[in-house]
């Protein structure tokens, strides 16, 4: 992540038609310089930690226009939005929501 989007970063709206659980990282310009890259890394190690790696897709996505909230990461299906995440936050979201 640098002063833009990821360029593998996706459209968020387009995590929608994934099938299965997804978790798209905001890698907006603002989420970036919050600390995203340390959601990232702790949504992956909780995803280890919970047995789910294999089975919930972590997506980066262009900016999901909560910048002032950042860092922020919306998980799917159901489309929840969750703001103002440092990596313990994010850790909680993947082992309360997803298991």
């Amino acid at each position: 992540m640098g002063k833009h989007d990821d360029d593998r970063a996706v459209k968020v709206e387009h995590l929608i038609r994934r099938h299965g659980p997804c978790i798209g990282v905001c890698a907006g310009k603002d989420c970036a310089r919050n600390g995203a890259k340390h959601v990232i890394r702790a949504v992956g190690a909780a995803l280890d930690e919970a047995g789910l790696a294999d089975q919930v897709a972590v997506e980066l996505t262009k900016c999901q226009d909560h910048c002032d909230d950042g860092p922020n990461m919306t998980v799917f299906p159901g489309g929840y939005t969750y703001v103002e995440l440092d990596a313990e936050a994010a850790r909680h979201v993947v082992l309360e929501h997803l298991r």
